[in-house]
């Protein structure tokens, strides 16, 4: 309807300044906000997802028993290779069998999301003190 007002007015020769400058935008400013909520809740979500599911997955899915075995031999072949007991253990601690390690944090990948939700928010914010202080048209 807008649209067939202006091409009125270009028709009839009237300046369509005024028009278009009274014209208000569909979603306004106001659709930053719902696009920062998305975005904050969403990579809460995640965050929150990969905090409970990151301890399920483990780097090593070997049964406790064959890597004893694996290390009980690493040591047999260090020993027959002339290495001393303090050369072992040092070996030992830098070489510990991944199934024993922590598995990594995923939950910081949640922060990317939330990181634009913040953003948008932000947006919002000082979109919404520049309207405020705008003089009435």
């Amino acid at each position: 309807m807008m649209h067939q007002e202006r091409l009125a007015a270009i028709d009839k020769g009237v300046d369509i300044k005024p028009i278009l400058l009274s014209a208000t935008p569909a979603f306004g400013h106001r659709v930053y906000l719902l696009r920062g909520l998305i975005w904050l809740f969403a990579g809460a979500a995640l965050a929150g997802t990969l905090a409970v599911a990151t301890p399920l997955f483990r780097t090593s899915a070997r049964p406790l028993g064959q890597a004893l075995e694996e290390r009980l031999v690493r040591i047999q072949v260090l020993k027959n290779l002339g290495a001393t007991q303090e050369q072992i253990a040092t070996l030992e601690k830098q070489h510990s069998s991944p199934a024993h390690e922590p598995p990594p944090n995923l939950t910081i990948i949640g922060i990317i999301p939330m990181s634009v939700g913040i953003a948008y928010l932000m947006f919002y914010g000082l979109e919404e003190k520049r309207v405020r202080h705008l003089p009435p048209a």
